[in-house]
């Protein structure tokens, strides 16, 4: 169900937003440096491009150290995907593994 969706946005969003995109749909809320702790590479221009995009947004400030932004998708990324929540994503043990990565 998913996979026919997004087929129209990829030629939009690189290979790195679509990767960071799965972090933040499967790990929000989440902050920038969870999200490159998971890909181990720097995410600005990917999750800019997701800001831009509408798909990803900044959502509030951990309470840790700092205060980083959290940033979790979007009503328009359910659309785009057609799903109407985020239990309809597809099950996988990514969240199992990002739980772990950047404990902030």
């Amino acid at each position: 169900m998913v996979c026919g969706h997004w087929r129209n946005m990829t030629a939009k969003l690189t290979t790195a937003a679509m990767e960071t995109l799965a972090v933040v749909s499967y790990r929000q809320p989440i902050t920038r440096s969870q999200i490159e702790a998971v890909r181990g590479v720097n995410s600005d221009r990917a999750l800019a491009s997701l800001i831009q995009h509408g798909l990803v947004a900044e959502i509030g400030r951990a309470q840790t150290v700092g205060r980083p932004a959290l940033f979790a998708t979007t009503l328009e990324f359910l659309q785009q995907f057609g799903l109407t929540s985020l239990d309809q994503l597809p099950r996988t043990d990514i969240g199992a593994g990002l739980s772990k990565a950047g404990g902030e």
